[in-house]
């Protein structure tokens, strides 16, 4: 059974930027905030763990969202800011549960003490089997058809809520009528006139009728066909969509998840995941990213040559955390997931084709490449995890690392050594051992330590602290791994672990690894860790 438990906040806009400037929220202590935010997201690590829940999101910052009704046949349109104490619907989650019971026990638990929002309510789902066909062609086609808004229009949000109007007549008439002879012109050809219908019914907005009245004319007079039938697969679409999404007005981090979230197809957890955040955290910035377009004015057209250096280098922090997404699941049954893996790729491509002269979108491809020849052995016959030093290397795709050696050997020598060009040196050293006792530590180390410097980030010294290990030693790479503070992260308590099982302390390697175990939200991952913790009870 489904139900939809529906966050009612009053005034305290959860998951909303807003939240930071509110007096109750002001009045908690930055420990309190951080011990509920982490009470809050070990729940919903439960729930998900135990397969229970489905998803969930926060909605607009009710200071500036807007609200679409109909009325005796009418579209009617309200535009925030809302009155201060006024009540509104703040975020929603989605389960699935045994009983109406444990729907209430759950919903009691959203609504516990210390909540930023004022109640929590659920509602029953009446479901409808899921049309794969369906899915495969959104998650195809999203990128098409918000490129093809985005170019005649230039507003995200009104384009974002298009695309779903398109996909949702999409549900109605395809299980009834068939899927169409071309699903993205399909869906772009709904949007748009579902965008046009949108523009014009906004009152508050007549300034844009000029523009809705262009856009019918154009689509009356067949000026849009190209658009609509153009080829299924265009192999820069999806990285000028990327592109156009990584705006300069926005910070470096807002740019990376906004673009994941209305292009990439990963959702906030997944991309909470990849940034080593809270998801609520990754919640508010994505709120926030939104909010700070609509309030500039930001539009989507073609970026100026000035920008794209600094727009192809946040597109490949898009394309490197789809990768690691599908190489490495962040939750679920799942160690990998192909289809992530393949569009990563892809993407990595066209970004290396349109501009092979930048030697870290080469890096990037050849980083890629080289992970992903040793996809066939990450899981054993079961679809467990295998570690990479109980790797069968004999299954590494041998095409994918001479085609990543190759790259990096190109990249290399033209200078200004980046992130990914390193990453991928590090890669090609594992690459090139036959067996894991050949592996040059040695070499590795060196190369973290130059992308420490290059790049620092928790990822990097968590990896640094293992390479460390390899060269001087348990305690060494401990005390390399405490400079990472966050408790949240289940992979320092992994790496912990096993640093300590090394320096002969199995008690504290155990706490360790029961702890990842109890943090991660990858069934597999979850699995090999209470392994790991088994055979030392053994």
């Amino acid at each position: 059974m489904k139900y939809v438990i529906l966050i009612q906040s009053n005034p305290q806009p959860w998951g909303h930027p807003t939240a930071d400037f509110l007096p109750a929220y002001q009045e908690q202590s930055q420990e309190d905030r951080d011990r509920l935010n982490g009470d809050f997201e070990r729940m919903l690590g439960e729930l998900s763990e135990a397969g229970e829940l489905v998803g969930g999101e926060a909605l607009g910052d009710p200071t500036s969202a807007r609200l679409f009704r109909w009325s005796d046949g009418e579209r009617v349109v309200t535009d925030g800011p809302y009155a201060e104490g006024k009540e509104h619907l703040a975020g929603f989650f989605l389960i699935d549960v045994e009983s109406q019971e444990r729907a209430e026990q759950i919903t009691r638990a959203f609504s516990g003490p210390g909540r930023p929002w004022s109640c929590a309510r659920s509602w029953e789902v009446v479901t409808t089997p899921t049309d794969p066909a369906l899915e495969a062609a959104w998650r195809t086609h999203r990128p098409r058809v918000l490129g093809a808004l985005l170019r005649r229009h230039g507003d995200l949000r009104d384009c974002e809520d298009a695309a779903q109007e398109a996909v949702l007549a999409a549900a109605e008439q395809w299980p009834r009528d068939g899927l169409p002879d071309d699903p993205g012109a399909w869906l772009v050809r709904v949007a748009s006139r579902r965008l046009i219908d949108r523009v014009r019914s906004d009152e508050a907005r007549q300034a844009r009728e000029e523009v809705a009245a262009r856009e019918e004319d154009a689509l009356h007079r067949g000026v849009l066909t190209t658009d609509e039938h153009e080829p299924a697969t265009v192999p820069d679409d999806v990285v000028e969509m990327m592109l156009r999404c990584c705006h300069p007005v926005l910070s470096p981090s807002s740019r990376v998840a906004l673009t994941l979230r209305a292009v990439g197809g990963l959702t906030t957890r997944e991309i909470a995941a990849g940034f080593l955040v809270p998801e609520t955290t990754m919640a508010q910035r994505i709120s926030r990213a939104r909010a700070t377009l609509a309030s500039g004015g930001a539009t989507f057209g073609p970026p100026d040559p000035a920008e794209l250096p600094e727009r192809r280098a946040a597109v490949r922090h898009v394309v490197s955390l789809v990768f690691t997404e599908g190489h490495q699941r962040s939750s679920g049954d799942a160690v990998v997931d192909r289809a992530f893996v393949e569009e990563a790729l892809r993407l990595a491509r066209v970004l290396h084709d349109t501009c092979p002269e930048d030697p870290e979108n080469t890096g990037l491809l050849a980083l890629l490449l080289l992970t992903a020849a040793r996809t066939p052995a990450r899981t054993d016959a079961a679809g467990d995890l295998v570690p990479l030093d109980r790797q069968d290397r004999a299954l590494w795709d041998p095409a994918l690392i001479r085609e990543g050696v190759h790259l990096l050997e190109v990249c290399l020598p033209r200078g200004g050594v980046g992130q990914f060009q390193l990453q991928a040196a590090v890669a090609a050293v594992h690459a090139e051992a036959a067996r894991p006792e050949d592996t040059d530590w040695p070499q590795i180390l060196v190369l973290y330590r130059m992308l420490d410097a290059t790049a620092p980030s928790a990822a990097t010294t968590v990896a640094l602290a293992t390479a460390t290990a390899e060269v001087e030693g348990a305690v060494a790479g401990l005390a390399v791994l405490d400079r990472v503070a966050d408790p949240r992260w289940h992979r320092v308590h992994a790496v912990r672990g096993h640093l300590l099982a090394r320096a002969g302390d199995p008690a504290g390697a155990r706490r360790s690894w029961a702890e990842a175990a109890r943090l991660t939200r990858s069934i597999r991952e979850q699995r090999h860790l209470n392994d790991l913790v088994a055979s030392l009870d053994g």
